[in-house]
């Protein structure tokens, strides 16, 4: 046997070993779908697996999945948002704190959710929102913006509630009685109308007109464009609103900014 088979035989016999040793070596595909296929797997061996992955985005999302999944099942011990620092940095690491705020919301742990979007980077502010916007989305059901002055006392509960948690550190106090006034105007069938807020005390028939003119404004923008400069556009009847002069001057400012 001469020396090139020998050398040869040298570099294969590896191969051949390997393909006899059983099972294949584990990929980053693998190691991934065995922490997804074991829920029962201790959220410190898992994301010991998912930080041994060779991209940052098979880490991120395996670790995002882990620690979501530790907070379900165990808020009190996901309140402190330690499992989502071993997350990977960045925007894994911040949806961590937004997903594990929303588990935490749900079983009732308002201050330990508020705190953890308070960690979610950009995503703060609509984290924040998702931990109240059902509350407020139920006030107007089936009632539309003529269930604003009914609505009222309770609004003021829950923006009281949130306020010491979010209002400080978020766009919370505009956003909730953004989101309370949308969901009422967003409910009613043309014609637009502005009535609904003349039964509020002032700030709140401040808020209400502004809040509804700007909802109103947008759908003009989407249905009609520049069609709002023939003033034709407006006899549309998707966006068809009360012979208001409040809303009649919104529009007339509109179109002096839109045409020239």
């Amino acid at each position: 046997m001469g020396p090139l088979t020998l050398a040869l035989l040298g570099l294969l016999l590896p191969l051949f070993s390997a393909g006899c040793s059983g099972d294949p070596p584990e990929t980053d595909a693998s190691r991934y779908q065995r922490v997804l296929s074991d829920p029962a797997m201790p959220a410190s061996a898992a994301l010991a697996i998912c930080e041994d992955l060779s991209s940052a985005s098979a880490r991120g999302d395996c670790g995002l999945v882990v620690a979501y999944r530790a907070a379900v099942a165990d808020p009190a011990g996901a309140a402190e948002g330690a499992l989502c620092e071993q997350v990977e940095a960045g925007t894994w690491r911040q949806e961590c704190y937004f997903q594990t705020a929303e588990a935490l919301a749900r079983k009732g742990d308002r201050e330990a959710a508020a705190a953890l979007c308070l960690s979610a980077g950009p995503f703060r502010d609509d984290c924040g929102q998702h931990l109240w916007q059902t509350q407020v989305h139920t006030l107007l059901q089936g009632a539309g913006s003529s269930g604003f002055a009914r609505a009222m006392p309770r609004a003021r509960e829950i923006y009281g509630s949130w306020d010491p948690l979010l209002g400080e550190q978020t766009d919370f106090r505009d956003r909730f009685w953004r989101r309370f006034y949308h969901d009422g105007f967003s409910a009613d069938r043309p014609p637009f109308s502005l009535a609904p807020c003349d039964g509020l005390d002032a700030a709140d028939r401040t808020r209400c007109e502004q809040h509804g003119l700007d909802l109103y404004l947008s759908r003009v923008r989407q249905i009609v464009g520049r069609g709002l400069c023939s003033g034709a556009a407006l006899a549309r009847p998707e966006v068809a609103a009360a012979d208001d002069p409040r809303i009649t001057g919104a529009v007339d400012a509109e179109r002096s900014r839109m045409c020239p």
